[in-house]
């Protein structure tokens, strides 16, 4: 695969999202819409022949394929203007954009940031984005759109969560006290976990509500080492796997 320079703009986003009615403005520059207002009814119309595979348990779309999933934004200037100018991530982000109620986001701009622009050997654009709350990345949460060769959207697929509703993003339980949570949890790590790594994130539980998290790696030895995710607010343990790779 060959990359794609990225050369997104979000000038072209908003007045793509004034001139075709794509999006609400938000009352204040850089403020995100409410994701209670989000609704199914204010999105762009599917073509008929579009095939849709949800995610009961977490409410979102896992998979959206037609020959032209874009048709519907096709008689806005601005989005030819973005395809014919090759710029595949604005393309993808102004889809979701018009499909935000079906996908269950209240602002995908802000929610989604692109880890890659790829194009493939039969001239197929596939663009990977990584989905982020407040800032924080929700962890194994992504969308990937996917572009035909006269840049129509055709699929979208991927394994995400909507966007969640009154989430804290200030942890009660500090970093170095989830450092040594995950100690405890990894027999023979040092009680206060020296050289362990921490991140702040949002993370999927078992019963699928989003918590926030701290995702510690904690590494004993070359065979021992575990990533485990701590609850940010009850300092519970959500999950621990190894990250040894076994040949």
């Amino acid at each position: 695969m060959r990359r794609q320079p990225e050369r997104g703009s979000s000038r072209w986003l908003r007045a793509l999202a004034l001139s075709a009615g794509l999006v609400q403005v938000a009352a204040c520059s850089g403020a995100t819409t409410d994701a209670r207002a989000v609704t199914s009814g204010a999105d762009r119309p599917l073509p008929a022949d579009a095939e849709v595979r949800r995610d009961d348990a977490r409410g979102t779309i896992r998979l959206l394929r037609a020959p032209n999933l874009s048709a519907s934004l096709e008689s806005a200037a601005e989005f030819r203007a973005l395809q014919s100018a090759n710029r595949f991530a604005d393309v993808a982000m102004a889809f979701l954009d018009a499909h935000r109620g079906l996908f269950g986001l209240a602002n995908p701009s802000a929610e989604l940031s692109v880890r890659s622009v790829t194009t493939d050997d039969l001239a197929l654009k596939h663009v990977r984005l990584q989905q982020r709350y407040e800032g924080l990345p929700v962890w194994a949460a992504e969308l990937n759109v996917h572009l035909d060769r006269d840049n129509h959207v055709y699929l979208a697929q991927g394994r995400y969560i909507r966007t969640p509703l009154g989430l804290a993003t200030t942890p009660r339980l500090p970093a170095e006290q989830a450092r040594q949570r995950a100690a405890a949890a990894v027999s023979g790590a040092a009680p206060d976990c020296p050289g362990c790594r921490s991140e702040l994130l949002v993370f999927v539980a078992a019963d699928e509500r989003p918590r926030l998290a701290h995702r510690v790696l904690v590494e004993v030895a070359v065979t021992n080492a575990w990533a485990v995710t701590v609850d940010a607010d009850s300092g519970a343990i959500l999950e621990k796997i190894t990250t040894v790779v076994h040949r």
